[in-house]
């Protein structure tokens, strides 16, 4: 989830790039808001999935280096 989401954010920023400066697209109307939006949402959010991982990982390792079981 955190490499699609970041994918996605990536994606999206290319599209701006490319639609503003090479297509002089309107930003403001179709799609584009979407596309503009996109980073502000998934970025945080690839954040929060990064943690998570991190922090199940840590007590994954943890349970297993005390030999307990949940």
């Amino acid at each position: 989830m955190v490499i699609s989401t970041i994918g996605l954010t990536i994606l999206s920023f290319l599209a701006i790039i490319l639609g503003t400066g090479i297509f002089h697209a309107n930003v403001s109307e179709g799609i584009w808001p979407v596309l503009v939006v996109m980073p502000l949402v998934a970025l945080p959010l690839a954040f929060i999935f990064i943690v998570s991982l991190i922090t199940l990982n840590f007590r994954r390792r943890r349970r297993e280096a005390s030999g307990a079981t949940r």
